[in-house]
């Protein structure tokens, strides 16, 4: 989760640091009002909102990438072999899903 919190932090900086402080983009693209908002939302609520969709992306369902990313190296690596260590099927449970929804809920309300 350390990756994808870190590219919420990432996605954070571009869209709010630069481009809605830095650039009249936004404004242009989504209005005043928007673009406050998403400068007011600033911090934990929008992290809480680009943690949930990058996790989304990368980290759920059932393919192999999302049991382990290093699937490739499970010859070499017995540790990101999925019969070996079991990534218990969480990315593709109905829980991780509502956590995941409920974080963005979490965020843009």
């Amino acid at each position: 989760l350390g990756i994808t919190l870190t590219l919420a932090r990432i996605t954070e900086f571009v869209l709010i640091d630069y481009i809605a402080l830095e650039t009249s983009l936004s404004v242009r693209l989504i209005g005043r009002l928007l673009t406050l908002m998403m400068i007011q939302a600033k911090g934990w609520p929008i992290l809480c909102v680009f943690w949930g969709v990058w996790n989304f992306i990368v980290l759920h369902g059932s393919d192999r990438f999302t049991k382990h990313w290093f699937f490739w190296c499970s010859g070499t690596f017995g540790i990101f072999d999925d019969e070996k260590n079991s990534s218990g099927g969480i990315t593709s449970d109905r829980t991780y899903t509502v956590i995941l929804v409920t974080m963005i809920t979490t965020g843009v309300i």
